[in-house]
């Protein structure tokens, strides 16, 4: 077990690269969130990585309070085949 959690989920910047994918990543600070200001637990983020040309996500990477709950919501996105509402 780790504190903060980790959680993933898909592909690693690393296979997008050895796999010619064109992808772009997004990261968000757990210190930016609201909940996690809230909770006191500020240390952590979530990586996303998209594909540059769908804008379908591909892997994501979390550290912080809640990880592992939080990647399932991601691994549904996924399995759903969707953008999370990115290319609306």
């Amino acid at each position: 077990m780790t504190d903060p959690e980790y959680g993933a989920i898909g592909m690693r910047q690393s296979q997008c690269s050895d796999a010619g994918i064109d992808y772009e990543t997004s990261v968000i600070w757990c210190e930016d969130l609201t909940r996690a200001i809230i909770d006191d637990r500020t240390a952590g983020f979530c990586k996303m990585i998209a594909d540059r040309r769908t804008h379908n996500f591909l892997g994501a990477h979390i550290v912080g309070e809640r990880a592992v709950e939080t990647v399932q919501l991601m691994a549904a996105i996924m399995a759903a085949g969707t953008d999370g509402g990115a290319g609306s």
